[in-house]
């Protein structure tokens, strides 16, 4: 969760926790399955929790406050962290082997004692409290509305380089490798966006979303009959491709009929962030699946046997969500004063 709102990418936050912590895990005698299956679940919440590369894209094409999305997405974004933290609970406490047994124990007490006194907490905190800072720092300046959006992002590039000075590991080829993977990651953003914006335009001067929309509105279908069948749609293309893509490909089509149908623009875009984040961890191609399976080396029906289980968690939220709306909409209306 706290990696979630540093990193605001999915498969980002499932390799960049799964190459640690899998391996602690399975060393300790956790199960191969359980183990990918808890990583492959968190991961989602890069996409969830501010800030997040989707609802940034979704903002931009509908033309909603980027504030408000974010704001939304920390009730469902939480939520979803608690459920599979209860989720986990509750398994291990039914099948104890998830996790070694009593192994678990005699293999931390065998743990190597000198790496364990060479860890002081002051090196832990120097590691764990600037990311921390990082994170109130950046939210906290665009919540509180000292900054916009792309200010505090400036504020996040700066805060991250202070970081990594204070770290040590500011190194030219170290920068030289930041600034060639923002130039890829800004350049793929940058060229979605002005493909969803195009879309969105084209299809705005057709009238082919109108017309999308008038059908369905008046095919007599109950609401929410066309908002599950929306979700399963979702759930399919998460399964094929990023989420932003998804993003671009669906909501100037979807985004016209949903308001018609009375839903919440801000609300929409936390629901369809959250389909496609069950789409990335269903098998058999979802995203996070593979990049758990790139980075392991674990056998991909071992990851898909763990992951599935976690599947029903993100439903269980989705469905909470789709019932209780104001879980997503409550701190952005209380900003807005409602």
């Amino acid at each position: 969760t706290i990696f979630a709102a540093l990193c605001g990418s999915s498969p980002a936050t499932a390799a960049a926790i799964g190459r640690i912590s899998i391996s602690q895990m399975t060393q300790r005698g956790y199960d191969q399955g359980f183990a990918t299956g808890v990583v492959a679940a968190g991961g989602t919440l890069g996409i969830m929790i501010p800030p997040s590369i989707t609802l940034v894209v979704y903002g931009i094409i509908t033309e909603n406050s980027i504030v408000k999305l974010f704001m939304a997405g920390i009730g469902p974004g939480l939520l979803l962290a608690v459920l599979l933290c209860i989720f986990i609970v509750l398994r291990v406490r039914i099948d104890p082997a998830l996790v070694g047994g009593s192994a678990a124990s005699q293999a931390d007490a065998q743990m190597d004692m000198a790496a364990i006194k060479e860890t002081t907490l002051l090196q832990d905190l120097k590691l764990v409290l600037p990311p921390i800072l990082l994170i109130i720092l950046v939210l906290g300046s665009l919540y509180t509305g000292i900054t916009t959006p792309s200010e505090s992002a400036g504020v996040g590039a700066i805060g991250a380089l202070l970081v990594i000075i204070f770290l040590g590991r500011c190194s030219f080829g170290f920068m030289k490798r930041i600034m060639a993977a923002s130039a890829r990651t800004s350049c793929m953003i940058l060229f979605l966006i002005f493909g969803g914006m195009s879309l969105t335009y084209v299809v705005s001067f057709l009238g082919v979303a109108q017309e999308v929309a008038n059908a369905i509105v008046g095919s007599g279908l109950n609401k929410w009959v066309i908002l599950a069948l929306i979700y399963v749609m979702w759930f399919i293309l998460g399964c094929l491709m990023d989420p932003m893509s998804m993003v671009v490909l669906t909501i100037p089509f979807i985004y016209p009929t949903m308001l018609a149908l009375g839903f919440d623009p801000i609300w929409l875009g936390i629901v369809s962030t959250l389909t496609v984040e069950i789409g990335m961890i269903t098998p058999p191609v979802g995203l996070n699946l593979f990049v758990l399976r790139a980075i392991t080396g674990i056998p991909m029906n071992t990851i898909m046997r763990g992951t599935l289980p976690f599947v029903m968690v993100l439903v269980a939220a989705l469905l909470i969500v789709t019932v209780f709306p104001s879980i997503a909409l409550f701190l952005p209306n209380l900003q807005a004063g409602k």
